[in-house]
């Protein structure tokens, strides 16, 4: 297991965890909010419930409201 990959974001050098199949992006933590961006991006792009759902959520919170149902807000 001395196979390295190279980080997409970063470009360094990192051994692949074994249980991940096509890992593309090292451990630290720049590179995984580059990683769950890309992620949110494509799915924003092609699943249009998660699109509605993250958009509802935005708006909620500007208006001020909390993001509970009503039943669990005391």
């Amino acid at each position: 297991m001395n196979q390295k990959n190279r980080c997409a974001k970063c470009g360094c050098l990192f051994r692949p965890n074994p249980r991940v199949k096509d890992q593309e992006y090292c451990n630290r933590s720049a590179c995984q909010r580059a990683r769950k961006r890309r992620w949110q991006r494509k799915r924003m792009a092609t699943d249009p419930d998660y699109r509605a759902n993250q958009n509802g959520g935005k708006k909620t919170a500007k208006k001020g409201g909390t993001l509970r149902p009503e039943s669990t807000v005391k």
